[in-house]
């Protein structure tokens, strides 16, 4: 993620703003796509808990009371470090309303430019007037207020009307508007009528058209139903096709992949008042659980047995070149965390788009990451075990506010519990979204709604990823924020785990010896 991030920054100084747009436009294909189904693939640690080792109900206990309470106090303390950062620093927090996506602003410019000829005024973000008599940038970006000719050649509505028989004669495009010029900015031209008006009037007199006609034929039906259901009828078909090779050659990962996915599609029909505290993560591991275990029984194995193909090891970064897996096949859980790396990666995209917030907080992101992964490596292990917990768990609340893909190999070179910190990982991120971010809300620490910086770093580093991909659908500059966050927390935390007199200190405090 901080590679592409940088070398996005790099691109920009060596071939300018408008070309890396352009090269955005085929990156963000797929990193939309990852992005969007970013919480599925943190499923796998959840459909794998059966295999982990068991814990007392005691050990249990205290574990939840860690988590919990930890949680709590670490994000009031960077919730009061952030805001006393950010009134030490006086740095002015960019309004919602002032546009930093790139595309946005190289657009126009682009149109500024061009209305802007012959000593015309030209626009950028701050030069926008009030009144009747005003065209500001929001006027660039309103489709309406384009030239209606080129309105009517790219519509598909309207290019259809003059060639598609089913119309009637009087069923015609409007003919061309007079323009007025703006006083103001003799640069800008817009129609008389605004062409949106004429577009809702005619989708109006088709859908009359239509119902006189009667209903649609049976293909456009069809046609309708495959492009709404298309995932569902595509994932079925795998399932369908995974069934049988399960039964006759013991090939598992047509069927988890089809399982865990259509499971995912399915919590999102739960009841509304439901989904505030069933978070879908767990939910389809519950049930991706129970329908492997169905399966399994079926096949006359234990869940197990069946659980153990389902995450082999054989991903991205042994499939090729590996003695080591050559005998195994990649399961579904290989699938899916192959695809949490490339969706980490993704998150530089919202970075990038909100580069000029990063830069001028870049000290409010620096200082309380720091902070916190030092304070956690040196604090959580001794904790733990003084309360009860075994030395290897000790070890993995080491890790337990890192993203999955980095706590992992944090936990690893700590000698850490790699099944606890699976669970716990993920577990913060969902805590965050149900419960951190009403906590930051009005009946908690009241952090404002436009404080975008306190919320991202605070959840960036309390929830990692999780809250990070929450966060792009209700406040994608926090959540530029948040992405930054837990990635620089883990990397404090790997440079620590990485020293080995560090690692040494550490694991004596929990009554280990050095690593081998």
């Amino acid at each position: 993620m901080l590679i592409l991030f940088v070398l996005l920054l790099v691109l920009e100084y060596a071939i300018g703003t408008r070309r890396v747009s352009k090269l955005l436009e085929y990156i963000k294909i797929p990193a939309d796509f990852c992005l969007a189904w970013m919480s599925i693939v943190f499923t796998p640690s959840f459909v794998l808990l059966p295999l982990a080792t068991p814990v007392g109900r005691a050990e249990a206990f205290k574990i939840a009371a860690v988590f919990i309470i930890g949680y709590f106090v670490m994000m009031i303390g960077l919730v009061y470090l952030v805001s006393g950062l950010q009134k030490l620093s006086n740095v002015r927090r960019r309004p919602y309303d002032e546009d930093t996506d790139s595309s946005s602003v190289i657009e126009l410019h682009e149109r500024g430019n061009a209305t802007g000829a012959g000593g015309n005024k030209k626009y950028d973000e701050s030069s926008s007037s009030e009144g009747e008599g005003s065209a500001g940038p929001a006027a660039f970006r309103r489709p309406e207020l384009e030239n209606s000719d080129r309105l009517r050649s790219n519509s598909p509505l309207l290019s259809q009307v003059g060639t598609n028989p089913d119309f009637p004669p009087w069923f015609q495009p409007p003919q061309p508007t007079a323009y007025v010029t703006r006083p103001n900015n003799p640069g800008l031209a817009i129609p008389e009528r605004c062409l949106g008006g004429e577009l809702s009037r005619m989708s109006n007199q088709m859908q009359q058209v239509q119902e006189t006609r009667g209903k649609p034929p049976r293909v456009k039906e069809t046609a309708a139903f495959v492009v709404a259901k298309f995932d569902w009828i595509v994932y079925g078909l795998l399932c369908v096709a995974g069934i049988p090779l399960y039964f006759a050659i013991d090939y598992s990962m047509l069927l988890h992949l089809s399982i865990v996915v259509l499971t995912f599609y399915s919590t999102a029909y739960l009841p509304k008042k439901y989904k505030a505290i069933l978070h879908p993560i767990p939910v389809c591991g519950g049930l991706s659980i129970l329908f492997i275990y169905l399966f399994a029984a079926m096949h006359s194995e234990s869940v197990q047995d069946a659980l153990k193909t389902f995450k082999t090891g054989r991903n991205y970064l042994t499939l090729f070149g590996n003695p080591d897996y050559e005998d195994l096949l990649p399961g579904a859980g290989d699938v899916l965390s192959s695809l949490l790396d490339v969706s980490i990666v993704a998150l530089a995209l919202p970075m990038y788009n909100y580069r000029t917030d990063l830069k001028r907080h870049l000290f409010m992101l620096v200082v309380p990451t720091i902070v916190a992964g030092v304070l956690c490596f040196f604090i959580y292990p001794p904790l733990c075990y003084a309360i009860g917990i075994s030395s290897e768990r000790s070890l993995a609340f080491i890790a337990r506010s890192a993203t999955l893909a980095l706590a992992l190999p944090i936990t690893s070179a700590v000698g850490g519990s790699s099944s606890l910190i699976s669970v716990v990982a993920i577990l913060s991120g969902i805590f965050g979204v149900l419960f951190g971010q009403p906590f930051l809300g009005r009946r908690g620490l009241r952090v404002r709604e436009d404080d975008y910086v306190t919320r991202g770093v605070t959840l960036g580093v309390c929830s990692s990823a999780v809250a990070s991909a929450s966060l792009l659908t209700t406040d994608p500059r926090a959540a530029a924020m948040s992405s930054l966050s837990f990635f620089l927390y883990g990397i404090v935390m790997i440079l620590l785990a990485a020293i080995p007199p560090i690692v040494t200190a550490v694991r004596s405090w929990v009554d280990l010896g050095p690593m081998e």
